[in-house]
């Protein structure tokens, strides 16, 4: 396996994804009851960065963009690491997305070089492309992720190599109406053994995965090809291989594309997360978890909910009650539409009662008329933080420093283009501390694009 070549994965490799978590509530621990100070500036207005990867490039091609009757979307990403001894929703790879727009002529690309799962996972290049364009007459949404090279590691045991996994996944609007395609490609499969020795693996077959007895499960990911009159979707996932011991899940090269009917009132955006960790500068994604995504043409009135009593997230955060909703409302007629998202959390619990924080709600509200869009993030509240036993109200949580530690800021807000971001309380590690962590309770986020 490659020698990690950037600080960041050094780093990654010494803590582990677990004990990364684990060491902002290790740090709150060991912290002395504060001296609470206000940190020099105020709410923060932009959201943690985003970083897939070592060597990670993202562009967005410029392309004459045009509106549509359609609404598209196109998404994937290289690989991703689910269940088992690791977190949730685990470091996502060369992400890149299409959400929720009418515009032909999007053309979003992202290549990642040397990105791992510190201890389980490294990956090579992986090139991402998500476009919305006309191909032989068709108006078309299309994915593309490209993987070069993998290699999963049984801790003592083996490696498999995995090279060449492509998936293409296509929908579109044609002469004939709706309909789409899914294709996937697999290179070849090694078994790297103690001592230097390889061995060749066979490939899998859709209905023969390929086992190593008590160790690996390794098959051909699914493909979804639907179409009706209204919409198509396509999805592809090039290969997924289960570790037995840890019963961990790593899926490789997933694509994915829609397009449907469009709705004169806009085309929505949102989500409702009650909890989203980042670490080690976003390389590493342990939320968001119980999320609820608004749907691209809205909810029709309808409110949505996602829910879960408790939630561990690597043993070191505990969430409970936790909700995220999203809502929409639209007159076609009168060219105005309403969306809302919230996130609730009932208590989050860091580091075994060290840090606790009560009945936290976030709320963010776009309401569009014509061209134009008001935001709000009225209704989002938190209610109470103890820190080692003492308690803080409100008013005296936000700008809040805990000396040589983290910062926590409240109702952190964050204007984007036809919409907004609220976060309803945010804890993040001090530049210069070992982990580069931030979490972010009571996530929600609303956008409403125009047709």
């Amino acid at each position: 396996m490659p020698a990690p070549t950037t600080a960041a994965r050094h780093r990654a490799r010494d803590w582990g994804a677990g004990l990364a978590v684990g060491a902002l509530a290790t740090g709150l621990a060991l912290a002395a009851p504060p001296t609470l100070t206000a940190s020099s500036g105020g709410p923060a207005t932009a959201a943690p960065a985003a970083a897939s990867g070592a060597g990670a490039t993202l562009a967005e091609r410029s392309t004459k963009l045009r509106s549509t009757r359609f609404a598209f979307r196109a998404n994937g990403y290289g690989t991703s690491v689910e269940g088992g001894d690791l977190p949730v929703e685990s470091s996502r790879t060369a992400v890149s997305s299409i959400g929720c727009t009418n515009l032909l002529g999007k053309d979003n690309s992202n290549t990642v070089v040397d990105a791992d799962v510190p201890g389980l996972l490294q990956v090579g290049t992986v090139d991402s492309t998500t476009q919305t364009k006309r191909v032989k007459g068709r108006t078309t949404s299309i994915g593309k992720h490209k993987v070069a090279d993998v290699a999963i590691g049984v801790p003592g045991l083996l490696t498999l190599g995995i090279s060449a996994v492509n998936t293409v996944a296509k929908a579109w609007h044609g002469p004939d109406g709706y309909d789409s395609r899914a294709r996937t490609s697999l290179g070849r499969l090694t078994l790297g053994l103690p001592g230097g020795l390889e061995q060749s693996l066979p490939l899998p077959s859709p209905e023969q995965p390929v086992t190593v007895p008590g160790l690996l499960r390794i098959q051909l990911g699914r493909t979804i090809e639907k179409a009706n009159q209204t919409q198509a979707r396509s999805y592809a996932t090039g290969l997924e291989v289960k570790i037995i011991p840890t019963g961990t899940v790593v899926k490789i090269s997933r694509s994915a594309a829609k397009i449907e009917e469009g709705e004169r009132g806009g085309i929505f955006n949102g989500a409702g997360a009650p909890v989203q960790v980042s670490l080690l500068g976003d390389l590493i994604k342990v939320g968001q978890a119980v999320v609820q995504r608004m749907p691209c043409l809205g909810t029709g009135g309808e409110r949505l909910e996602e829910a879960a009593a408790t939630v561990d997230l690597a043993g070191a955060i505990r969430i409970e009650g936790a909700q995220g909703t999203t809502r929409t409302t639209q007159n076609r007629r009168k060219n105005k539409a309403k969306a809302v998202a919230t996130a609730t959390v009932g208590r989050v619990d860091l580091g075994g009662g060290t840090l606790v924080i009560d009945a936290i709600r976030s709320k963010a509200t776009a309401v569009r008329n014509g061209k134009k869009v008001r935001r709000s993030s009225d209704g989002t509240t938190v209610g109470s933080i103890s820190f080692n036993g003492q308690s803080f109200a409100l008013p005296d949580l936000d700008g809040i420093e805990i000396p040589g530690l983290a910062t926590i800021e409240t109702d952190v807000r964050t204007r984007t283009p036809f919409g907004m971001r609220v976060v309803a309380l945010r804890i993040s590690l001090l530049e210069g501390t070992e982990i580069d962590s931030v979490v972010d309770i009571g996530l929600a986020k609303v956008k409403i694009r125009p047709f």
